[in-house]
């Protein structure tokens, strides 16, 4: 009995260990046009990020985003520049294959 729980208890340690080393070796950025997809789902507008993208899993999900701009569709200048987006991300629905924002800044 005491061999099954410590091997659960090992499990879970290295879950979250892998949780929070793993995003440090994946390249992000090569996720950048579904992101920008999705985004210009979301907003009606073009998404352009020009900066780099960063996740965290661990202590919460969240996504920054640098140098982003909304565009109008066929309109050579942005309507809107972000500098700087920071999003917090529900886990339960990652858990399920979807994103959902919990807090935008």
């Amino acid at each position: 009995m005491n061999s099954v729980l410590l091997s659960i208890a090992v499990a879970i340690v290295l879950a979250f260990l892998g949780a929070l080393v793993a995003p440090f070796f994946i390249d992000w950025n090569s996720y950048r046009g579904a992101v920008e997809e999705r985004l210009s789902n979301a907003f009606g507008h073009q998404v352009v990020i020009s900066g780099p993208l960063d996740v965290q899993i661990l202590p919460f999900p969240s996504l920054e985003i640098l140098d982003l701009e909304i565009r109008a569709e066929g309109q050579r200048f942005p309507i809107l520049i972000v500098p700087q987006l920071n999003a917090d991300l529900a886990l339960t629905p990652i858990l399920r294959g979807r994103v959902e924002v919990t807090d935008l800044q």
